[in-house]
């Protein structure tokens, strides 16, 4: 449970003040990604899983940034900043949510909707069902057109590739299939999304020709997973974020979203 961080307010908003003050140039972005949350009495058989986040310890995180007054950066917002130096609110934080399971329409989603707040979701769009699933308890479920439909209130649904999301070895097939395979790929999967300005790249793995096909399909952002701040100097085709797993401790989460961690790859 989240039981420390409401210690930390008061320093956290002096920080924020400091690092969001002046211009977009000066501006650091946290952007929090999640995989699935599952029910708190559901979350032992994820044991040792580090992208199901139980939805108690979801709910104090987000009741934890609406309490300290965060705003929750839209696609726009973000592209506006990157590409415009347009600054962003004081204390924004962007959440997204990766693949497109059926715990975080059951879970997440309520727990965003109360709090008023909005999130971007990267779907791997062949995965998505046309009817709803019976929900695993203990496995993941994928979410399906209509769930994602009645989410559109607080979510934006992006591209992570139609059925491309898979790793052999250590590599992405992504950048290993041949390039016109890999433009048919996410051709088919912003045919189906509404949200076409942003790509997350599956494994955080992308190259120059990847880049190239996102620019060709009008694709103006797309995120890895190397942990950092967003800043105007960021590359738009490699955007960093932070993963939260159900070991980011408080004091942690804290930081990431004052702006004041330091990533372990710095």
């Amino acid at each position: 449970m989240l039981t420390k961080i409401l210690l930390f307010p008061v320093i956290a908003a002096a920080l924020i003040g400091a690092v969001f003050s002046g211009s977009a140039g000066r501006q650091k972005l946290p952007v929090i990604t999640y995989h699935d949350t599952v029910a708190a009495e559901d979350a032992a058989n994820y044991k040792g899983n580090p992208y199901v986040v139980a939805a108690d310890e979801f709910q104090a995180q987000m009741q934890y940034l609406h309490e300290n007054g965060y705003s929750t950066v839209t696609v726009g917002q973000l592209y506006g900043f990157l590409y415009r130096a347009e600054p962003l609110p004081p204390k924004s934080v962007m959440i997204t949510f990766d693949d497109g399971y059926e715990g975080n329409y059951l879970y997440a989603y309520p727990i965003l909707k109360k709090y008023g707040m909005h999130a971007v979701m990267f779907l791997i769009t062949a995965y998505v069902k046309d009817s709803d699933q019976v929900y695993d308890r203990k496995g993941a479920t994928s979410l399906s057109w209509g769930q994602i439909g009645a989410m559109k209130d607080v979510f934006e649904f992006a591209s992570h590739t139609d059925n491309l999301h898979k790793i052999t070895g250590n590599k992405s097939e992504l950048t290993q299939v041949p390039l016109p395979t890999a433009q048919a790929d996410i051709t088919a999967s912003l045919s189906k999304l509404q949200t076409k300005d942003i790509f997350c790249f599956p494994f955080g793995q992308h190259n120059a020709k990847l880049d190239k096909l996102l620019r060709q399909d009008g694709v103006k952002m797309a995120f890895g997973t190397v942990e950092n701040y967003v800043t105007a100097r960021s590359g738009v085709y490699a955007l960093p974020r932070f993963t939260i797993s159900p070991d980011t401790g408080a004091r942690v989460f804290d930081r990431i979203v004052a702006c004041t961690y330091k990533p372990s790859n710095k």
